[in-house]
């Protein structure tokens, strides 16, 4: 315990941490949905839309979304979804009230390490409105950070209930719900798994002796960590998140990873150079940085200061920051970025702990009169950090705002472009898109998405063969890239160059046999081959590949409908509309099915469903079907 001034005006302090942080941090509810992971995790994720107990399952059951296995979090947002649909402003809401718990529990944490109200106050509110922070809750997508930390924070307060009660079934108990919250926090995020080394620097930091039986306790942490590393391994891969030949050599890899921990712990005093998106500054080899290899001298400096350090703090803090950034620091590559401010949601708590340490050996060096104006001088810094978050918070406003952040603070990279770019296709502004695309591929003319998305404004745009070219770059920059085949066959397809069409799709289905829309899109394209029955079976193939897919069914339904299998075509519309309930296509090809068979009467109710779902029915067929069900 830390001796020091009268502690008890800084009990209930907590509550100044938690209304800062919100008062702080309330403008992220104003803010919408942005073209980044957020339609891979929420928009176009079937798994959110449903609670019940085929869609937990489900939920449980799927590997992959966007690269993480994550099911508690998908979870929460099928809860945001059941609220109130795709709101954004539920999903921001309970995002911050996460963070909020998440600031309470920080303050209890280090209260219960080391009984010191204004230690736990001053980390807590540095955790609460740190601008680096603000990334994990303003973006929907990174609900995942918010959420496994409420249960990793939860399961170290219980560990350190574990190793302080002496009531052997309280232990027991303890125990085991600490194993529980752990299970919690890995099926939010991997991340998680540090857990067991957070709980050897509790051991550390409480001096327990480092025996075979600590070792044995530490066990089901450890099996249950080890299990989520190669959970994450299976997924990254099959996402293709993991740099397979990365270009760079370890050593490399090992330099950049120094030059990132030292880059976060300045940034977390020095909150300059934000951007939600950090890439590599470098392409290849030939231009890395030769500077980076200057940040490989701060570790033997570290390990001298720690070394002659008194105190078990500075080691606890330490390595916490470190330990809970190591997953992160790409000494394995994955993904474009070299950097992400939402690593530091967690890791800052270990410098936020030797700050305040700091100033608690300070405050008992100096005068009263001194402590006040360090008091004054905290409080201005916190000031600084607030703005800053605020400001930072309006970044994450839409995609037009994040990427405009992310331009200008790297003018010269171009995954910003593209990035915003794509938003402005997705908000109906072609030309500004059109003007960003070209930016981005003359920054980098090897970057398949970039020209896949200028083939498809191209397109739109009727410029055919400019767009067919852009889409065979694609597919020569990057083979592996399965949407330029689509893309190029739609695009073959308005030429009546069907045949070429083909030749596409086949390649597409023979790398990538499981490619559900190619074998949609092959079916079309055989069906204006005239040949029918190899159509079907390409439609059958997709549906086999993706039951789910109600647009599938109605494709298929449509195939059926025209070459008078009217049953088969009324069983696929319905299940089309099953499955996509507000769609007044199904509805209105149901309503042409029941026609054909002579059953006016549905076919009446399904156009005039079909009418009020906004699908133009004409009122000639309406009146007709009316006549006729009679």
């Amino acid at each position: 315990m830390l001796n020091n001034l009268s502690e008890k005006p800084w009990r209930f302090s907590w509550i100044l941490a938690v209304l800062f942080s919100m008062f702080t941090l309330y403008p992220t509810l104003e803010n919408n949905w942005v073209n980044w992971d957020d339609e891979g995790y929420v928009l176009q994720n079937t798994l959110v839309t449903s609670l019940n107990s085929e869609g937990i399952q489900a939920i449980f059951s799927e590997p992959n979304i966007v690269g993480n296995y994550h099911p508690f979090t998908v979870m929460s947002l099928a809860v945001d979804y059941a609220i109130d649909g795709f709101n954004p402003t539920v999903y921001h809401t309970h995002n911050l009230l996460l963070h909020l718990c998440n600031v309470l529990l920080v303050f209890l944490l280090i209260y219960k390490l080391w009984r010191n109200y204004r230690m736990a106050f001053l980390v807590a509110i540095l955790f609460g409105i740190h601008p680096l922070h603000v990334e994990s809750l303003a973006w929907i997508s990174a609900r995942k950070d918010v959420l496994y930390c409420f249960y990793l924070l939860t399961g170290l307060l219980l560990y350190l209930r574990f190793i302080n009660s002496k009531v052997q079934r309280k232990r027991f108990l303890y125990y085991g719900l600490c194993i529980l919250f752990l299970i919690f926090s890995l099926l939010s995020k991997s991340m998680a798994i540090v857990f067991p080394v957070y709980l050897l620097l509790i051991d550390y930091l409480k001096n327990r002796a480092f025996t075979k039986k600590l070792v044995f306790e530490k066990l089901p942490f450890l099996l249950l960590s080890f299990l989520f590393v190669c959970i994450t391994f299976y997924t990254q891969n099959l996402e293709g998140s993991l740099v397979q030949d990365s270009y760079l050599s370890i050593f490399q890899r090992i330099t950049i990873a120094s030059t990132s921990a030292l880059l976060y712990a300045v940034r977390s005093f020095v909150p300059t150079s934000l951007s939600p998106f950090h890439p590599y500054p470098f392409q290849t080899t030939e231009n890395f940085p030769s500077l980076y290899f200057l940040s490989l001298l701060a570790f033997p400096l570290l390990l001298v200061l720690l070394k002659y350090a008194k105190n078990r703090i500075w080691l606890f803090g330490t390595l916490f920051f470190l330990v809970s950034l190591l997953p992160v620091l790409q000494l394995i590559p994955i993904g474009r970025a070299m950097m992400a401010e939402r690593y530091t949601y967690l890791a800052y708590i270990g410098l936020f702990i030797l700050f305040a340490f700091g100033v608690e050996l300070i405050v008992k060096q100096i005068s009263l009169s001194t402590t006040k104006i360090l008091g004054i001088g905290i409080a201005l810094f916190l000031l600084l950090l607030a703005s800053i978050a605020k400001r930072q918070s309006a970044v994450w406003k839409n995609g037009n705002t994040l990427w405009t952040a992310v331009i200008q603070q790297y003018p010269d990279n171009y995954f910003g472009y593209y990035s915003r770019a794509d938003y402005f296709v997705k908000s109906g502004n072609s030309t500004a898109a059109l003007k960003d695309i070209n930016q981005s591929i003359q920054l980098y003319p090897h970057y398949s998405e970039s020209l896949n998305l200028r083939g498809k404004l191209l397109l739109k745009q009727g410029q055919t063969k400019a767009a067919i070219a852009d889409f065979k770059k694609a597919i020569e920059t990057e083979p592996s890239f399965k949407t330029p085949y689509l893309n190029i066959s739609q695009a073959l397809g308005k030429e009546n160059r069907y045949s070429e069409a083909l030749a596409f799709l086949n390649q597409a289905i023979e790398q990538f046999p499981d490619y559900s829309s190619a074998y949609l899109n092959r079916g079309v394209i055989l069906e204006k081959l005239s040949q029918a029955q190899q159509a079907l079976e390409s439609y059958s193939t997709a549906i086999e590949l993706e039951p789910n897919n109600g647009t599938y069914y109605r494709y298929r339904g449509v195939y059926y409908l025209v070459h008078q299998q009217t049953e088969f075509a009324i069983s696929d519309l319905s299940q089309a509309i099953k499955i996509l309930q507000n769609d007044g296509l199904s509805y209105f090809l149901r309503a042409k099915a029941y026609e054909q068979k002579g059953r006016y009467a549905k076919a009446l109710n399904d156009a005039l469903k079909a009418k009020q779902l906004n699908y133009q029915v004409e009122d000639v067929f309406i009146e007709e079907m009316k006549s006729k069900r009679t």
